[in-house]
């Protein structure tokens, strides 16, 4: 079975597009959602004229689902069809942005100064207690209470939010919720979005909403085979 857009073969996650997604712009993006799944990743789309549609006709009936057409895409195509037809106040995003950065600058330049992170010569996080544990020349040292923020894949070049992780603890992704819940009252792509195109500035800007948003004290990023784990760390404790 090959994707309705790109006609590749599906080599990814196969999602569900209206027909109208596919070509336009500016169209509108909306999502089912799964009450037994509130986290997939790709949730069926489709633009507002399908909506309107939808709430006249009060469900999806033969009469919506006809002006709907529906077709299997791949994760390429959706991501490409939600980025052209999102609605949001990008100036509002920017600055956002701009100001949660500024935030965890000035955060990170205190934790440093406090606690030098980068005198450390290995590192190890426990999910479970919440805990990223730097050590030196073997010594366990410096204790930090952290929430995951989300991830970089070096293999496909996204961003995937913690919440949206099913590899991780609930625990260790459970603040990251907010972050969600921020991009939905604001309607912005980055935070709403569960998985998106992204690169490793982008994993540090979204850490850097996520500790403004949570008054963190500042932020990490670990590295591992298959990319980056970003966290915000909320307080230190010396060890020895």
């Amino acid at each position: 079975m090959s994707c309705s857009g790109c006609h590749q073969p599906h080599s990814q996650q196969v999602t569900y597009l209206c027909q109208h997604l596919i070509a336009a712009k500016q169209a509108g993006f909306n999502t089912a959602y799964d009450e037994e799944s509130p986290d997939v990743l790709y949730p069926d789309a489709w633009c507002d004229k399908c909506l309107e549609v939808l709430m006249q006709q009060g469900e999806w009936n033969q009469i919506a689902e006809d002006f709907a057409a529906f077709s299997a895409h791949c994760s390429h195509c959706y991501h490409s069809a939600r980025q052209a037809n999102w609605r949001q106040d990008d100036a509002a995003y920017h600055q956002l942005v701009r100001d949660s950065f500024h935030y965890l600058q000035h955060k990170q330049a205190d934790l440093i100064a406090r606690h030098d992170l980068n005198q450390y010569d290995r590192w190890d996080w426990d999910q479970a207690s919440e805990h990223l544990i730097f050590s030196l020349n073997g010594q366990q040292q410096l204790a930090a209470q952290v929430s995951f923020s989300g991830s970089i894949s070096s293999k496909s070049n996204t961003w995937m939010w913690a919440w949206a992780n099913t590899s991780l603890l609930s625990n260790i992704k459970a603040q990251s919720k907010a972050l969600q819940q921020l991009g939905e009252a604001n309607s912005f792509l980055a935070l709403e979005a569960a998985i998106w195109p992204a690169d490793e500035t982008d994993g540090w800007e979204m850490t850097a909403v996520m500790a403004k948003h949570l008054n963190a004290i500042g932020a990490y990023r670990t590295k591992d085979d298959s990319g980056f784990t970003y966290m915000v760390i909320h307080s230190v404790s010396p060890l020895s």
